[in-house]
């Protein structure tokens, strides 16, 4: 049976913190995705910047209004975390069955997450596991590309 895990993270245990995301055009750079994540909301600190590269796919819903989707059930810990990790994911089967391959031709380690903020909820798929760095204070942020 298909279940959502613990994603363990500095802001695992925050209760809907802010979330907010910048992203580039797809495939253009290695950091094309930043999402920052506000434990304790948005205009205190620390925040947490996470940097996410070869990104897949990537949702970003308004909490109040966002469509339904198929997630599966969280598994059981307290307290409930903000962060998932969906380790079978269907999408993560099916980007490997279009030949998501390395340069050694195997799969790709494939990654799911999801950040439940009590803003947005983001959703990304990635090829690499993401870098997450803390912030302490305000931070001008830069996602460079070429189109």
């Amino acid at each position: 049976m298909s279940k959502l895990v613990r994603w363990q993270t500095p802001f695992s245990d925050a209760f809907y913190p802010t979330v907010t995301a910048a992203f580039s055009a797809p495939f253009t750079g290695k950091d094309n995705l930043k999402i920052v994540v506000g434990p304790k909301g948005i205009y205190d600190y620390p925040k947490y910047l996470i940097t996410f590269e070869q990104v897949l796919t990537f949702n970003c819903f308004e909490e109040g209004c966002a469509p339904h989707r198929e997630w599966p059930e969280g598994e059981y810990t307290e307290p409930k975390p903000c962060a998932w990790e969906w380790k079978d994911s269907p999408s993560i089967a099916s980007y490997q069955n279009c030949g998501e391959f390395d340069e050694n031709n195997k799969p790709f380690p494939l990654f799911h997450y999801l950040i439940f903020g009590g803003d947005y909820i983001a959703e990304v798929i990635v090829k690499k596991e993401p870098v997450i760095e803390t912030v302490l204070e305000p931070t001008k942020l830069t996602i460079d590309f070429e189109c």
